[in-house]
């Protein structure tokens, strides 16, 4: 097997399984998306479920894999807060909401390289040979994500027994790529929502819409009248931004409860501003001595950007990588 290959361990993400003959309509009451969208087995759509506030539980990849019954993945430390939260409307329908024991892995690499490792592992690589998103064999189900590499994907795959996997990547010494799908989703500009920011942001605010996660047009659904008046109102929503920055790790490693102290000059007017930042993730890359972090803050546009960081009364500049 071929170095290009990335094996990444996704321990900290769980399946969560909706099943009964109401599970449709429970979805279609609670999500942002048109559950009607959802192809069976031939694609995936991202969505956001969110309280009566509109402020954002979890945001998922969803798909049906067969009649009345639909999976999405979260972030695992999230799992037992957000079903609490969401129990409430449960009794109102036939259904059962539980955390699936599937095993969850991904892959980083190209097309080719890509079908080759399913081939041997699951044996069948027609995953990437259809056009699709989402392909299920048997009980195994794999997520074809793009990425923002030309013809290199993020392959998530669901199984129930992951020896195979473990034994061939063990037997061709395919390092683990540990935390990497952080790294994917913050280039995406996909935010990472864990139980240090549950319930804090509108989908609006953390780019949700560029991943087509919002239906302005479909019918009812829990925190909808809030998420569609701000659309109305502000389609940036105060003007927060999602981004993400490479910082040099030197003096100091930031860290998830870090406030951060934005400077920025505006690019028309040339003020300096002074902005209140919040980290949603971090990807660290100890070997190269670098870190990415995902970044909310209330940016309009600007450039000659100095963050530091405020920990303990005292403040430390971070030092930004092109």
């Amino acid at each position: 097997m071929k170095t290009i290959l990335k094996f990444i361990p996704l321990d900290h993400w769980i399946l969560i399984i909706v099943k009964g003959k109401d599970s449709k309509k429970f979805l279609q009451h609670q999500l942002t998306i048109n559950i009607n969208h959802l192809t069976d087995q031939k694609n995936f759509l991202y969505s956001c479920h969110c309280n009566s506030k509109g402020r954002l539980l979890t945001n998922m990849q969803i798909f049906k894999y067969k009649h009345n019954h639909y999976g999405y993945i979260i972030r695992k430390n999230i799992a037992k807060i957000y079903l609490n939260s969401i129990k409430k409307y449960i009794f109102l329908y036939d259904i059962q909401i539980l955390c699936s024991t599937k095993s969850l892995v991904g892959i980083y690499a190209d097309n080719n390289t890509t079908r080759n490792f399913l081939l041997k592992v699951l044996q069948n690589s027609n995953a990437f040979i259809h056009k699709t998103s989402l392909f299920i064999d048997k009980e195994n189900i794999v997520l074809k994500i793009r990425t923002i590499s030309h013809n290199k994907y993020f392959t998530i795959i669901i199984v129930n027994n992951i020896n195979n996997i473990s034994s061939y990547i063990k037997y061709h010494k395919i390092s683990l790529a540990y935390n990497y799908d952080i790294k994917l989703f913050c280039q995406m500009g996909y935010p990472i929502i864990d139980k240090h920011n549950f319930a804090k942001f509108i989908p609006q605010e953390i780019n949700m819409y560029k991943f087509h996660a919002i239906d302005l047009h479909k019918g009812c659904y829990i925190g909808q009248e809030i998420i569609n008046k701000i659309y109305m109102a502000n389609h940036n929503y105060n003007n927060n931004k999602l981004f993400s920055i490479k910082i040099k790790i030197e003096n100091i490693i930031p860290m998830i409860n870090d406030r951060l102290i934005i400077t920025s000059q505006h690019k028309l007017t040339n003020k300096h501003h002074i902005i209140n930042g919040y980290i949603l993730a971090i990807y660290y890359s100890t070997y190269n001595r670098y870190c990415l972090i995902q970044i909310m803050a209330k940016m309009t546009i600007m450039h000659n950007v100095n963050i530091k960081i405020l920990r303990e009364h005292k403040s430390y500049a971070l030092y930004i990588q092109k």
